[in-house]
């Protein structure tokens, strides 16, 4: 059995533990350059590639992300289903029957979430497109004020909103003057 092997880079035999493995090795099962030799070789060429690189790679990555949620709005229509709003900068995923923050955790945020949606073909039956603000009424108030179904956000007993402790029309007046008025010495 092979235990020592010749460097590519620098020429000189050393121990097979001092070549990175690779399954594509001839023989060995090991990289070609010991790993002093290529820890040399990305020091040296990694240096005057990295600011221009990191660059690059940035505005590679945005246009990556700003296609993907293009990819994503229009596959469930481009507009909010309830309200109908089509800006992009107003528009989300919703989790139609909640649960969106587990998904969240399991597939990670933003990004995370298209990527896992084009990979499941855009799935129609969990999820929707809606304005940030129907989103939140859905996720706040179990429902939004733009649904045509006769709910509105008052609770059932009709005195206040749901989720509130108390209705406004309840809560006594505040004693005192507060206006805006400035006070005369």
């Amino acid at each position: 059995m092979i235990e020592k092997k010749r460097c590519t880079k620098c020429g000189e035999v050393k121990p097979l533990t001092d070549f990175h493995k690779d399954p594509r090795g001839f023989r060995t099962g090991r990289e070609g350059s010991c790993k002093q030799c290529k820890a040399a070789y990305g020091r040296a060429h990694r240096k005057p590639h990295t600011k221009a690189t990191r660059a690059k790679n940035l505005v590679a990555g945005k246009k990556y992300n700003d296609q993907l949620r293009n990819d994503v709005l229009a596959a469930y229509g481009g507009k909010c289903a309830c309200c109908g709003e089509s800006h992009p900068e107003f528009l989300a995923i919703d989790h139609i029957n909640g649960g969106g923050e587990k998904h969240r955790r399991t597939v990670g945020y933003g990004h995370g979430v298209y990527l896992w949606l084009r990979k499941h073909n855009f799935p129609k039956d969990k999820f929707r497109l809606l304005c940030h603000n129907c989103n939140f009424a859905t996720s706040r108030y179990k429902h939004c004020p733009h649904e045509k179904d006769g709910q509105s956000s008052v609770s059932p007993d009709g005195i206040g909103f749901k989720g509130h402790a108390t209705p406004l029309s309840l809560c006594p007046a505040p004693e005192g003057d507060y206006s805006l008025q400035k006070e005369t010495a």
